[in-house]
């Protein structure tokens, strides 16, 4: 990347402020509190769009890790429960982190879940070909 100095004042400003979030972004891509910010930043340079893509992955993330929390709680309190395994690697399985998934559904076959050890083979021959 580089940067184009001969921008006027406040064209550099905005250009100098895109390039920080941009590279914000890159480094804290799955941080609930740096989306949040970006979020905010837009919404004060009047980039709403922007400004409510960010939020919405925030408020996306933030949820994913409230219930990653009560399920990983309730698994601690119940580790035999095979449904809350289930649930939880639905949950992995949902926001693309499929390796997080295969490992808790390798879990639950250890268990014994029927159930889980055909899931886990749709999830492996869907993702690793």
């Amino acid at each position: 990347m580089s940067i184009n100095f001969s921008k006027s004042g406040t064209d550099q400003k905005i250009f100098g402020l895109d390039l920080v979030c941009a590279v914000y972004r890159y480094i804290h891509s799955y941080k609930a509190e740096t989306l949040y910010s970006l979020g905010q930043v837009y919404k004060k340079l009047d980039k709403l769009d922007r400004s409510l893509e960010y939020l919405h992955k925030f408020k996306e993330i933030e949820e994913f890790e409230r219930n990653n929390e009560s399920l990983n709680k309730r698994i601690r309190l119940n580790p035999n429960d095979i449904t809350l395994r289930l649930e939880l690697a639905n949950l992995y399985e949902y926001q693309g982190r499929i390796d997080q998934a295969v490992m808790i559904l390798n879990q639950a076959v250890y268990l014994g879940s029927m159930e889980a050890e055909k899931k886990l083979k749709i999830l492996l021959e869907n993702n690793h070909p």
